[in-house]
């Protein structure tokens, strides 16, 4: 579960940096490369959701947490980079 929520984490950082360079770099290519890394964050938040469950009573209130965390950071990602599409 630890490497998902790694992964899920590095991906949401990268696609901070993505969508900074959205305005300057090729719209089109960057575009594709932001829904690419949406699409594989949903994609592990929902496996972790299914992992969350799976851990020991006493780490799965932390674990859930920082699920949530994610899903949130996630959603506030694909607001941003819609609002990115229609701005440019």
């Amino acid at each position: 579960m630890t490497e998902y929520c790694d992964t899920t984490s590095y991906h949401s950082h990268t696609l901070n940096v993505d969508l900074v360079r959205l305005p300057g770099d090729d719209v089109h290519l960057v575009e594709n490369e932001v829904q690419a890394r949406i699409d594989q964050i949903v994609s592990n938040c929902e496996r972790l959701e299914i992992l969350v469950n799976k851990e020991p009573p006493t780490r799965r209130a932390n674990a859930k947490l920082r699920v949530d965390q994610l899903k949130y950071d996630c959603q506030h990602l694909q607001v941003r980079g819609e609002q990115s599409r229609l701005i440019g």
